[in-house]
Formats: structure tokens, C-alpha cells, sequence
């Protein structure tokens, strides 16, 4: 494995200021045309994606321009962000609560708060932390508006991000840390605080247009499908494959696992095709949050020291995990996202074959998008 200075020096990275303290998370909407960017103190910049010549007074890194600033509403840290559709995108907050906001507009269409349960439900503690969101679109269902939250209450949740009605609720036994979903937007994958991935079948949930607001008997439960110990430690992230019916999931222990998450596995145990352990000495240099190509080729992951890690996927016959690259960014901080533009962003006359447009959300309070070679 080689240490790579994998970012295009000729054409340097453009910074994403406007924040005043650590960026927390960053999202891409489908279309690849915006970038958002939220902090600790909660607030949400909206950029236009573009990709302008480097500004050597910038000191070598054009800043983007911002389309729109949804100020920072106090302690209420964003933890999470998802695009439900190219102009709709939905955060969460450190107060449990989840806002739709319309890009359109650039308004806020609807704050949902988890302390409002619904009737026969008892209500969350009032520090009950949203710890992640995502949406069903995001792997090109229909399903649009579905949305899927994870507690620090151990609660996961499906909600209409339009209406803010959860239609949906089940309780785990720890933590929920991190959800995605299949490529249908009919299985819902988290992950949890004891290093435990589960699937949920969502199509036993009433869809948002069966919604009822003033009938509560509407919401119905999830239904574990299968569920299995993938780490020893706190599950970080989980990472949909785009062109299979695979799962990374990204553990605090340092652990990498690629999952089965088709109809034909026998058991849970079987789902797990593949682990690359631990390869740092140095135990306080986590794994945080990141993405995957659109091949599936390349898993991309911020570190708790300031690095980003390269993985190379197999998900054929012979599935493995394999680190290509490790290296420090500029950042020198905590990379507590990447984030890999879609497709549709491809079009771009500055992105060379080989290269993809990635987002880095630091703990240095701020954020950077750049051309970014991966690894052959």
C-alpha cells in the first residue's frame, strides 16, 4: 500500500467557509448541482457545485459561492443531512428534531419533532439526539418523501419529510448511529451503538399517502428482517453499494465489513462476506463517516486525525476489502464526512477520467470540494 497525494495539485481544493466552528456533515443532492454543509452550532450553507478556476490570492482554493444560509439556531447541533430529491433536503438536529427545507424557496418546510409522539407512545427524553437521517430516494426509489431517522433513544423512525407525519417506530437495543436504504427503498439498514447491522422491511408501513394524520391506528412498526454483529465497537457509518446489493459498514473498532444484503443468504452469519481489521497502531484514529464510488470499485472514509482512507471493493464471486491509500488532508483536523458526487456530476470539463468531486466536512470548521484521483 502507498501513501498517495491523491488530490490534483494543478487545480487546488475550493473551501466551503462560512462556518464558525467544527462542519459536522455534508450531502450532495442527486442531481450533483448542490453541495450543503451543516456545523455543531446548526448551521446549514447551501452551495452551488461549481468548479471555477483556483484563485492564487485564496491561497491556492477558490471559495464556492453560497447560495443560502439557514442560521444557526442555539446547542442545536446538525448531526446528519440527506437530499430527498434535488431540491428538498432534510437534516438532523442534537435536539431530536428533523427540518425539511425546500431549495427553491430557500425556506423551511416543516420542523418534526420526536418529542411529539404519537398517542399510546411514550414520549423521548428531551436530550434524545437525532444521530442520523436518510432517505429513500437516494438510491432512485419512488419513495421520495420516505425518511429515516436514528436516535440516541434507540428508537428508529419513519417519517413523511413533507408533513413531518411518522408513520413508522421501532425500538433496538442500543443506539441507532447510522441508516440507509436498499436500492428499492423498500429495506431499511442501520446501524447501532453495540456493533450490531440490521435490516427492516419497510413495506409493512403505511406510505405517506395512507397516512392519516388524525387516525393514529395509520402507523404501524417495522419488521426486522435479520440482524448481525458486524463489530466490536460503535457501527460509524453504513455505505449502500450503488451497483449491488452490498453494505460497507464502517466500525469505531477500525473494522471495514462488506455485506450481503440480497434475498438469498441462508442465515445473517452468511451475510458477512468480508472484514479488513484494524490496520492503524496508533487505536484512537477512528474511522468516521464516508462514501462509495459509483462503481463500487472504492470506498472513500474520513479519520479522526485528519486523514482520508482509500479502500478497494470486490463484490464479485470473491468479495474483499483492500486499503489502496491513506494520506493527511490539508485540513489537518478531524474528516468527519466525505462525500462523493453522483454521476450527474460527471458532465464536469475539469474531471479527468479516474477522478470523482468529493466533499470533506472538518472538524477545523470548514469544508472542501475537489477533483480527487482515486487510486488505480
Amino acid at each position: 500500500m502507498a501513501v498517495s497525494a491523491t488530490f490534483a495539485d494543478d487545480r487546488c481544493r475550493r473551501l466551503v467557509g462560512g462556518h464558525a466552528c467544527p462542519v459536522q456533515c455534508a450531502a450532495w443532492s442527486p442531481d450533483g448541482c448542490w453541495t450543503a454543509t451543516a456545523d455543531r452550532n446548526g448551521c446549514i450553507q447551501i452551495w452551488r457545485a461549481v468548479t471555477t478556476a483556483p484563485d492564487a490570492s485564496s491561497g491556492g482554493g477558490a471559495a464556492l459561492p453560497v447560495a443560502y444560509t439557514f442560521p444557526h439556531r442555539s446547542n442545536d447541533a446538525v448531526t446528519a443531512m440527506t437530499f430527498s430529491d434535488d431540491a428538498t433536503l432534510v437534516a438532523a438536529t442534537s435536539r431530536g428534531k428533523v427540518d425539511t427545507l425546500d431549495l427553491h424557496t430557500m425556506s423551511l418546510i416543516k420542523s418534526s419533532s420526536h418529542f411529539a409522539a404519537p398517542r399510546g407512545v411514550e414520549a423521548p427524553p428531551s436530550h434524545c439526539i437525532a444521530n442520523c437521517v436518510a432517505s429513500a430516494a437516494t438510491g432512485g426509489a419512488t419513495r421520495g418523501d420516505i425518511c429515516a431517522v436514528g436516535y440516541d433513544d434507540n428508537t428508529l423512525s419513519l417519517f413523511d419529510a413533507r408533513i413531518g407525519k411518522r408513520f413508522a417506530q421501532e425500538t433496538l437495543a442500543s443506539p441507532v448511529t447510522s441508516v440507509t436504504f436498499d436500492s428499492s427503498g423498500s429495506l431499511l439498514l442501520c446501524g447501532s451503538v453495540d456493533g450490531h447491522v440490521g435490516c427492516y422491511d419497510t413495506r409493512g408501513g403505511r406510505t405517506p399517502s395512507e397516512v392519516n394524520p388524525a387516525n393514529t391506528r395509520s402507523r404501524s412498526t417495522l419488521a426486522l428482517d435479520w440482524t448481525l454483529e458486524a463489530h466490536a465497537d460503535v457501527v460509524s457509518d453504513i455505505i449502500r453499494c450503488k451497483a449491488s446489493r452490498r453494505l460497507v459498514s464502517v466500525g469505531m473498532d477500525g473494522a471495514i465489513a462488506l455485506v450481503d444484503i440480497g434475498p438469498y443468504a441462508a442465515s445473517s452469519e452468511e451475510r458477512l462476506l468480508t472484514i479488513a481489521p484494524h490496520d492503524d497502531p496508533n487505536p484512537d484514529r477512528a474511522l468516521l463517516r464516508g462514501d462509495v464510488t459509483d462503481n463500487d470499485q472504492h470506498v472513500i472514509l474520513g479519520c479522526s486525525h485528519g486523514g482520508v482512507n482509500v479502500y478497494a471493493l470486490s463484490t464479485s464471486t470473491h468479495p474483499s476489502i483492500t486499503l489502496t491509500a491513506k494520506f493527511m488532508s490539508s485540513h489537518h483536523a478531524a474528516i468527519n464526512q466525505t462525500c462523493v458526487a453522483p454521476a450527474a456530476a460527471g458532465h464536469r470539463s475539469d474531471l479527468q477520467p479516474g477522478e470523482v468531486l468529493l466533499v470533506m466536512a472538518s472538524s477545523d470548521g470548514t469544508a472542501s470540494i475537489s477533483p480527487f484521483r482515486v487510486p488505480g
